[in-house]
């Protein structure tokens, strides 16, 4: 006598849907089945798996890389030759989210009166590309990055000129997810002590018996005697003349000065500089 004995039934037992991700996650889920005959394959008959994930075996894996939820068919196949080889179909899902923000990270060292400044704010997470905002206060003369698309914001100046203190701002970042996601944060920055700031540099007109003139920020002609004091205060420019009526000017570069020019004068910091006879600035 020859006794066939039939193999188990297959069933594919594949979860609906299969665990959701994110695109910045590196994923795994398998198509799972029961019973049927050794080696059982596996594969996608219908539809299609999200971008970035590929199968291999019976193993779904790779990172995502479009949001979405993406159905398809799943089938498994077993060696079974009698009655013959078995398959079985389970449709699922897998649903792909933006991956989110998870946070920021700065670089904002303090700021000095007129010195050039750089930092940068990174946000973490999100979707490229970004939009960046920003309320609230930045010291005068540090640009925040207005246009910027990229996850960093480099904060950088020329020159800055600004009160001491504090000076406390809120970043807002929304990115390119479908709806788009946004987060903010506060962030400031601090500007050094600068103990000429309030009351300006003292500037004594040092020339030695003439009778000068000057323009500030190019107004009205303002005789200078010699020994009177100017005081130049932060955002002003002066151009000085060697006539009581503005009519002759100094020699470059010494014709025009301002704040952060005498500043770097003042080598002792005591806000006191000069303006010796041939028109070249010193400290005093």
């Amino acid at each position: 006598y020859v006794v066939n004995i039939g193999c188990q039934s297959l069933s594919n037992t594949t979860p609906s849907p299969l665990q959701s991700t994110t695109t910045c996650s590196n994923y795994t889920a398998n198509i799972t089945y029961t019973g049927g005959y050794s080696p059982v394959t596996c594969s996608i008959v219908s539809g299609s798996l999200p971008p970035g994930l590929s199968l291999s075996g019976c193993s779904i894996s790779g990172t995502p890389t479009v949001p979405g939820t993406y159905t398809f068919t799943t089938r498994v196949i077993d060696s079974c030759t009698y009655p013959g080889q078995q398959y079985s179909d389970k449709a699922t899902s897998i649903t792909v989210n933006c991956c989110p923000f998870t946070g920021w990270s700065s670089f904002l060292p303090n700021a000095t009166n007129c010195q050039s400044y750089s930092g940068s704010i990174n946000v973490i997470g999100g979707v490229p590309v970004y939009t960046w905002t920003r309320s609230g206060s930045l010291p005068s003369g540090i640009n925040f990055c207005t246009g910027n698309t990229a996850a960093t914001c480099n904060l950088t100046g020329t020159q800055v000129l600004s009160a001491p203190g504090s000076y406390s701002f809120t970043v807002q970042v929304t990115d390119s997810c479908s709806p788009p996601q946004s987060t903010s944060s506060n962030f400031n920055i601090t500007v050094n002590p600068d103990p000429c700031y309030t009351n300006g540099i003292q500037l004594l007109n040092a020339r030695g018996g003439g009778r000068d003139s000057y323009r500030r920020d190019g107004g009205t002609c303002t005789e200078w005697k010699d020994g009177d004091v100017l005081s130049i205060m932060p955002g002003s420019t002066y151009q000085f003349y060697t006539d009581n009526k503005c009519q002759t000017p100094c020699p470059a570069p010494f014709n025009i000065s301002n704040y952060c020019n005498q500043k770097s004068f003042d080598t002792d910091r005591d806000c006191l500089t000069q303006m010796r006879g041939d028109c070249s600035f010193a400290d005093r």
